[in-house]
């Protein structure tokens, strides 16, 4: 009797482990990959110092991350994320004399020619959005022509670390919310699982992912407002990178790129938090820029490797 007691608990504890191995596994990484630079920076990694400069590496992660997750929730990804930032600078830099509020404005409709572009011309998302980024930092570079457009001293007045951790938590509890309990949130989940089926079953597709490119772009244009009181000018390589360290942060995470109802909120977190812990890390230990690109590039090919599901290839929208 109590070897069928056993049994049962060592088979419980076991499906239990095998059943939630994508939520441990990205938890487990970040703890690794903090544990692994602490040691070998000599303990750089857990002071307090360090932990203001790697909130600062994970802010924009952050931010994009909440809004990228419901895009990725679909099968379907934004990779003009760097370009829309780009771009929000620097004509928010250029008005900045007038209002710096230009910003939002910007993103948010950048976000929806993403959509329409996405939903009513049908162009693969990765592709449309990739050519949008081209598009974007092609103006960008037709504005800054001198390479740099600067903000007056007042704006940079108010960066400041309390306001950065209030927008990242307000604007991620916001975003948890629609995610979680919101029919938009669901309603992403649902299409990345089962498109045809949600059509059939009376969901807006169109508009679900209409409000998910405007989410995005709203997300962009937030990063852009704190880049420019951070650095105090808008510049061509602006976000240079943004949208790829978005992507593997969110698969770090652990979200599959296929999407659907597996897609968890926490991984935007996880993942940010982690890729930060990355670069941070590696900063610490000495590693050049061009060494943790290669790096990054590595680890970016074994993740989609391990966690693509090839079969379900046919739902990659």
């Amino acid at each position: 009797m109590k070897t069928d007691i056993k049994k049962h608990e060592n088979g419980g504890a076991k499906s239990w482990i095998k059943a939630h191995l994508s939520d441990i596994i990205p938890v487990l990484g970040l703890i690794l990959v903090l544990v692994f630079f602490n040691a070998v920076s000599g303990g750089k990694v857990f002071t307090k110092t360090n932990f203001n400069t790697l909130f600062n590496e994970a802010f924009s992660l952050l931010i994009v991350t909440y809004a990228l997750i419901f895009v990725m929730a679909q099968g379907k990804n934004d990779m003009s994320l760097g370009g829309v930032v780009a771009l929000a600078a620097a004509l928010a830099a250029h008005a900045s004399s007038i209002s710096g509020n230009l910003v939002l404005p910007v993103g948010l409709l950048c976000g929806l020619l993403n959509g329409l572009i996405v939903t009513e011309f049908r162009i693969d998302s990765f592709i449309a959005t990739i050519a949008m980024s081209f598009i974007l930092k092609g103006f960008v570079e037709l504005l800054l022509q001198s390479g740099v457009q600067s903000i007056p001293i007042k704006m940079m007045m108010l960066d400041s670390q309390q306001l950065k951790i209030t927008v990242a938590l307000v604007f991620g509890i916001i975003s948890f919310i629609l995610f979680k309990y919101t029919m938009f949130g669901k309603h992403c989940r649902a299409i990345g699982s089962r498109l045809e089926v949600c059509r059939q079953s009376g969901v807006r597709v169109k508009l679900v992912q209409y409000g998910s490119y405007v989410f995005t772009g709203l997300a962009s244009g937030l990063v852009a407002f704190f880049f420019l009181i951070r650095s105090g000018a808008a510049n061509i390589g602006t976000a240079s990178n943004l949208e790829f360290n978005a992507l593997q942060a969110l698969m770090l995470g652990g979200v599959l790129i296929t999407g659907g109802s597996s897609v968890k909120f926490r991984s935007a977190v996880i993942g940010s938090i982690t890729m930060a812990a990355l670069a941070n890390g590696m900063t610490l230990w000495g590693v050049e820029t061009l060494t943790q690109q290669l790096i990054k590039g590595f680890i970016f090919l074994i993740v989609i490797a391990l966690t693509f599901e090839r079969k379900s290839v046919e739902v990659i929208k």
